[in-house]
């Protein structure tokens, strides 16, 4: 068997005791650099290509942590009058993630292998009556663009004008909290020219917005968040870096995210999940071919779409 490949970095033990021995793993990068497309990947390799099935792995992301709108209206000091109140909501602010009950979610699955969610709806910035049921056995995969921001200090002003400012009691406990819970950290990186481009595309095809108004909120919200609350995570020195592995997303870095699967793998292994890879997999070559033949059809599309939208725009 080819020997799998995975950062060795030591994860600390803050002492957090848990009923299963469930591994939690977090994504994170900037807005549209692939870390959803690349948490169901991983999660449909773990069980592809192990001894996993349906029921150890599941998939949770933030967008179900948000605060009800009319917290964020109070939050960010806007007018829930104003005809364009729901414009100036700036999404990319950890403030209007509510940390405290992701953690709470985290440690029930890790007690129960089980958490409810109310699903909520951006377009409305409230939650519906529908609900998702989050189970895991073995792996849990979270992806999140403010994943691991809880505790980054916040500066200027919101469009209101109105001061940033944290809204949990201890932003840096919460954390630190994180940051224990989630035992396998992996960073996305993607160009942001690049990510714009799929922000593009995706908001085109997947919302009411037009391509104005999404650049706009690239421009006033996701980069300066980015620039804010992400990067001094992702390009952190050696000693205060808190990623096991990074994956390359700006094209399809297909070494990055089998390097990232071992990874998973590795721990999962040192755990004592009962995880092992299928023999047909031992190979890293056939790994990376499955997931270049899972990813590639997700590329042409975003590539197609992304031509599609500019195209329309440009009256060409």
């Amino acid at each position: 068997m080819e020997r799998l490949k995975y950062n060795k970095k030591k994860i600390s033990n803050r002492g957090f005791k848990i009923s299963l021995d469930l591994l939690v793993t977090g994504l994170q990068g900037i807005s549209s650099s692939g870390k959803t497309y690349i948490a169901q990947m991983l999660g449909r390799a773990l069980v592809e290509m192990t001894s996993l099935n349906e029921e150890d792995v599941t998939v949770l992301d933030l967008d179900n942590f948000y605060r009800p709108i009319e917290e964020v209206y109070e939050i960010q000091g806007i007018n829930p009058n104003d005809e364009d109140a729901l414009l100036q909501v700036n999404w990319d602010d950890p403030n209007l993630i509510d940390y405290e009950v992701l953690v709470n979610a985290l440690e029930e699955l890790i007690e129960t292998g089980e958490t409810i969610r109310p699903i909520y709806d951006k377009s409305t910035g409230k939650y519906l009556e529908k609900t998702i049921t989050y189970r895991a056995r073995k792996i849990v995969l979270i992806e999140s663009f403010l994943l691991f921001s809880a505790g980054i200090p916040m500066e200027g002003k919101y469009t209101s004008g109105k001061p940033k400012t944290p809204v949990l009691g201890n932003p840096n406990s919460i954390a630190a909290r994180i940051e224990e819970l989630v035992e396998y950290k992996i960073g996305v990186i993607c160009d942001s020219l690049e990510a714009w481009r799929r922000r593009i595309s995706r908001d085109t095809q997947e919302t009411t917005r037009n391509p104005q108004v999404t650049n706009m909120y690239w421009e006033r919200d996701a980069m300066p968040g980015a620039e804010q609350f992400i990067f001094p995570l992702l390009y952190a020195g050696p000693k205060e870096n808190i990623f096991d592995t990074f994956i390359d997303n700006t094209m399809l870095h297909v070494v990055d995210i089998d390097d990232a699967f071992c990874g998973v793998l590795e721990k999962a292994q040192e755990k004592e999940l009962g995880t092992y890879l299928d023999p047909r997999f031992h190979d890293a070559k056939k790994r990376m071919r499955w997931f270049a033949d899972y990813y590639m059809p997700i590329v042409r599309t975003q590539a197609s779409q992304a031509y599609e939208t500019f195209r329309q725009n440009n009256g060409d």
